[in-house]
């Protein structure tokens, strides 16, 4: 979620506010850390806020491999991504009971259309400026042999090339030596520090703070028995977790049933609540 706009009436930011940065992002994972890397490639202050102690979510625990179609070692490797015949592939992976190979938009409301189309027009893009930005360690000799998800369906027209994989050390052992993931958390850390962006951790954003038009204007945040207010200039992203570990949420909205799952501990869906409110 993000605000993009600056606020019609901006605060003061008077000694109430703990810090003020142009842009606030929430989740120190893999997508909040894009965000920021993003944000400050724009020449925007940033500050990252993360619940958990240590910054990587779930991305941290994972290989680190990023499924992006039409990606640009894809194009480097001269492997061929057409988007319909990529976003025909997504439509039956992703919406499996409803996908109808001749129907327009195979089967899916616009919504669902338009949200895998943006994965493959958009998602290039954010790898591009990663890799530019140093911030994505990939191992290039693995895209042409590593296999797609569903590579024996049909409808998969590029069986290889859409998984970035995470370059490992030279004999890396696992569960001994760090994941892809955390390599790759790593190197987007490092290229956030470069651009002068922040991360705080053990942050707990738990409410958005609006200005007397409505318009969102920082977060507020629990950090040990305080109560933190961070101001937001420009904007305020969500890139964090989901709600895998909040039985009341997985329960209602996982297909299921749902008896356990790798997301980091923190996944307890902090912004659905958010977003409601």
């Amino acid at each position: 979620m993000s605000h993009q706009t600056e606020p019609s009436s901006a605060p003061s930011w008077g000694s109430e506010w703990d810090a003020v940065a142009d842009v606030v992002v929430v989740g120190a994972g893999a997508a909040g850390l894009t965000a920021a890397i993003v944000a400050a490639n724009r020449g925007c202050s940033v500050i990252v806020l993360e619940k958990a102690e240590h910054p990587g979510g779930t991305t941290a625990k994972s290989s680190g491999t990023t499924w992006i179609p039409d990606n640009p070692l894809m194009r480097k490797l001269g492997l061929s991504d057409e988007r319909e015949s990529a976003i025909r592939l997504m439509a039956r992976a992703s919406y499996p009971a409803r996908y109808v190979p001749d129907a327009p938009r195979f089967g899916l409301t616009e919504h669902e259309y338009c949200l895998l189309a943006a994965l493959y027009d958009h998602g290039r893009l954010a790898i591009e400026e990663l890799l530019a930005a140093e911030a994505f360690p990939v191992d290039e000799a693995a895209a042409p042999s590593f296999p797609d998800y569903h590579a024996d369906f049909p409808e998969d027209a590029a069986p290889v090339g859409r998984s970035m994989r995470i370059k490992l050390t030279d004999g890396h052992r696992p569960g001994i030596d760090p994941t892809g993931g955390q390599i790759l958390i790593n190197a987007m850390l490092a290229a956030l520090e470069r651009r002068g962006g922040q991360v705080r951790t053990g942050h707990r954003v738990v409410h958005l703070v609006k200005d007397s038009a409505g318009v969102i204007v920082g977060v507020e945040a629990r950090w040990r028995n305080s109560t933190i207010l961070v101001g937001a200039r420009r904007g305020v992203v969500f890139g964090t977790g989901g709600f895998l570990h909040d039985p009341a949420l997985a329960a209602a909205f996982l297909r299921g049933p749902v008896l356990g799952g790798a997301a980091a501990e923190t996944a307890t869906g902090d912004f659905v609540r958010i977003g409601i409110e």
